[in-house]
């Protein structure tokens, strides 16, 4: 258990590096929060393989496996990135607490219909979305 924390700080640490090193390279000059956030996820995309190669190792999983685990909930992530981009128009004449919460609930609705679709179309395998069905069924 030690090492894994170990693992998770320095994949931490590094991940804040890269994010402190690129945001001091823009020396202020980023536009607002959009700026920060893009920022933030390229950061993120540039230690996931890193990181994934950690958990492959820690778990003895091979890459096939990882893809296998990953591939639906990478493209439900990508739909609901498209809804959001171009769908759902960011510039909507609402207040921003109601902009934001009508593009959460249509993001939150684009993935999960996705990752649903997706299970349907792997022929129902194990895995949480059959959990959830079977806590769905049992309450309805």
């Amino acid at each position: 258990a030690i090492g894994r924390s170990r693992m998770a700080a320095i994949l931490t640490g590094l991940q804040l590096l890269l994010l402190s090193i690129v945001l001091l390279s823009f020396n202020g000059n980023l536009d607002g929060v959009m700026d920060i956030a893009m920022v933030r996820l390229l950061t993120t995309a540039a230690v996931l393989p890193v990181s994934l190669i950690c958990i492959q190792m820690i778990l003895s999983v091979s890459y096939i496996e990882t893809v296998k685990a990953f591939w639906r909930p990478l493209i439900a992530v990508s739909a609901m990135a498209c809804v959001l981009l171009f769908i759902v128009p960011g510039g909507m004449d609402l207040p921003a607490a109601l902009r934001l919460a009508l593009r959460s609930l249509l993001g939150a609705a684009g993935d999960a219909g996705t990752i649903l679709l997706l299970w349907l179309a792997a022929r129902k395998p194990p895995g949480a979305e059959r959990a959830l069905m079977r806590v769905i069924g049992n309450r309805l």
